[in-house]
């Protein structure tokens, strides 16, 4: 028996994951990103994370070994934000808080950012898998409720 691709999703529909941004600058400054619930710890020591990305996408054109990302950990309460690099690239990074002067743009209406640089890029599957070696974090405020992903929406 074979899983079919409608069936996969359904098993997925039942999973919750966090909701995380990850931001990038393309060589000309141009602010990239988007919303991800695939973000993993893969290391402590050394630090190291994994986070998925459809290769289709306009931060996948973009996105090459050596890239300083800013990864956004987010709260319930930042459902707004997260809808925003989920959304058409022109309503990218206009809402309030966004620094675009760092290495990767930074929002710090997020509860936690951890800065990193990609150091891996597997394509699978019409996806993307980055590895992500950190290299700092700094956290905000810790969520009473995180944001997550849960039958394709954002609770």
């Amino acid at each position: 028996m074979s899983l079919t691709p409608e069936q996969f999703k359904e098993f997925f529909r039942h999973h919750a994951a966090g909701v995380s941004l990850v931001t990038v600058f393309d060589e000309n400054r141009q602010p990239f990103g988007f919303t991800a619930s695939s973000l993993a710890s893969l290391s402590a020591d050394p630090a190291h994370a994994t986070v998925n990305l459809a290769a289709n996408t306009s931060t996948s054109k973009i996105i090459k070994i050596g890239s300083k990302v800013a990864v956004h950990t987010l709260a319930k309460n930042h459902v707004e934000l997260a809808k925003e690099l989920a959304g058409p690239i022109e309503n990218r990074f206009i809402s309030e808080g966004w620094n675009l002067e760092l290495a990767a743009p930074e929002n710090k209406n997020a509860s936690a950012i951890l800065r990193a640089e990609v150091v891996e890029i597997h394509p699978v599957a019409g996806s993307l898998i980055l590895v992500l070696k950190a290299s700092e974090s700094e956290t905000f405020t810790f969520p009473e409720h995180p944001l997550v992903y849960f039958n394709r929406e954002f609770i």
